[in-house]
């Protein structure tokens, strides 16, 4: 009996110590935008429209009084909230953006959705032979995991401020009007051979944990993409701007995509992020540096 006694005190104490602390997922945010889509047959008079929903995740780096106002930072891809900056653009950066939705419709670190009444269709890639032209885009909003999780329904979809952005890192950082929200801390660097954690939304459903290992860091593609974070852990269209975060729950990087997205070929666990270092520096740069914990 004595002997039982002492097992069960064991594995009790076992757990305690080996059971991984996480308490970053309530920092997690699901951020989507609403489109309107012109279709254009350029062999004929055929248009069309329809509703589509760009959607990627992000994570709450900050939340407290920042410069004399209530804030909670989310930080996120810039490719995630790209449709929304076209408020913002004139005619000549529109057609980039045009030009850009059937990329993107390509890339499948981003979920995009047709939608169609109530339903969603996730869609892959359009027809290439026609032209799709984004006629207009919606602010995008958030939903917190912090708040999903009670009910595990949508209740909400409060609308964010886009606080600032780089298209070249694909960082941005988007804010709303509270207090009071968990938040994560930045790793100092990422390390090959620790265990990476992604917490996001994975083709557009919140919210999915996965776990694998940085295998790489300082890797540069051909593409233009520079000085990434290589990892395993499982990702699909929706996880763009997701933290990964260590054993500790800090951000080491966050997700920009998938090998497969910058070769042409699609890899299994072949995934790249940015450097929690590059993005440190970007808040510095951009007068952000009260949002590094």
């Amino acid at each position: 009996m004595r002997k039982f006694v002492i097992l069960f005190v064991f594995l009790f104490i076992a757990s305690l110590v080996f059971t991984m602390d996480l308490s970053f997922m309530d920092s997690a945010a699901y951020i989507s935008t609403i489109l309107e889509v012109k279709v254009i047959d350029p062999y004929s008079d055929y248009t069309d429209s329809f509703k589509a929903e760009v959607s990627g995740s992000g994570s709450v780096i900050f939340s407290g009084w920042f410069k004399g106002h209530e804030k909670t930072f989310i930080l996120t891809n810039h490719h995630v909230i790209e449709f929304a900056l076209m408020k913002r653009e004139n005619e000549e950066q529109q057609e980039e953006v045009n030009n850009a939705f059937i990329q993107l419709f390509n890339d499948k670190s981003l979920a995009i959705y047709k939608i169609e009444g109530d339903k969603r269709i996730l869609m892959d890639k359009p027809d290439e032979s026609l032209y799709y032209e984004v006629v207009s885009a919606r602010t995008p909003t958030a939903v917190l995991y912090y708040f999903w999780k009670r009910t595990r329904k949508i209740l909400f979809q409060p609308e964010v401020t886009i606080e600032a952005y780089s298209a070249d890192l694909d960082v941005a950082i988007v804010s709303l009007p509270c207090t009071g929200i968990p938040s994560l801390s930045f790793a100092e660097k990422p390390v090959v051979g620790e265990t990476a954690y992604i917490f996001g939304a994975p083709l557009g459903i919140p919210f999915q944990l996965t776990k694998g290992i940085i295998g790489q860091v300082h890797l540069d593609a051909d593409t233009g993409w520079v000085d990434m974070v290589r990892y395993d852990a499982a990702q699909a269209p929706g996880s763009s701007g997701s933290a990964i975060v260590n054993e500790e729950g800090k951000i080491v990087a966050i997700v920009r995509g998938s090998y497969g997205n910058m070769s042409g070929t699609a890899y299994e666990g072949q995934h790249v992020g940015i450097d929690c270092r590059n993005i440190k520096d970007w808040l510095v740069l951009t007068g952000y540096s009260d949002l590094i914990q």
